[in-house]
């Protein structure tokens, strides 16, 4: 699995996949928190992360989907991690039930525009004998950003506010370091294929 880990467009989409889980197991643990220290109702910690899953469905069917076909696949990649991460930024400040919803119509574009571009990453840098082995590295990569998430910032006892800023500058970060390897690396790779 050593040679899989080492390719650059494949070690980019395990990275994108940790991130957006860990975003996601900070989103399980932090919103529940966050609907009960505003008070409101806790079924709708529920229809929130609901509403995230829906966004991405309607994006997946709709004729908006023609973006995966314009754009590089490691673009949009970045794309949907920073609009996940500017998603959480607004959702730390979030006061009211109406903001929520429209912080998880934003993440669940972000969504939308990641986990297919991973996919499509994985799919195009590896050949029919090394892809079981490559997605099977995926879903390890994006179980461990669940528990990760949810378990050092269980750990670290932050608020909803820290916590959901924590993931962002996660995700943010990454998408800095992995823009520069990408302008540095990516001509070279995009000669031996597409992306």
């Amino acid at each position: 699995m050593l040679p899989l880990l080492k390719n650059p467009m494949l070690a980019a989409s395990y990275l994108g996949a940790f991130s957006l889980m860990f975003a996601q197991g900070t989103l399980a643990y932090l919103l529940p928190l966050q609907v009960e220290a505003l008070q409101i109702d806790a079924m709708y910690s529920g229809i929130l992360l609901s509403t995230f899953g829906i966004t991405a469905i309607l994006i997946f069917l709709l004729p908006i989907n023609k973006i995966f076909d314009k754009y590089k696949h490691h673009n949009s990649m970045l794309s949907g991690m920073v609009i996940i991460g500017i998603a959480l930024i607004l959702l730390s400040s979030a006061s009211s039930l109406g903001f929520m919803f429209l912080c998880m119509v934003l993440y669940g574009t972000g969504f939308a525009l990641l986990f297919p571009s991973i996919n499509a990453l994985i799919a195009n840098h590896t050949t029919e004998k090394t892809r079981g082995k490559a997605f099977g590295l995926f879903y390890a990569f994006f179980s461990l950003g669940v528990v990760a998430g949810s378990t050092i910032l269980g750990f670290l006892r932050v608020t909803f506010n820290i916590g959901f800023l924590i993931a962002a500058a996660i995700l943010l970060l990454t998408v800095c370091g992995m823009s520069i390897y990408f302008k540095k690396r990516i001509p070279k790779l995009l000669k031996n294929g597409s992306d």
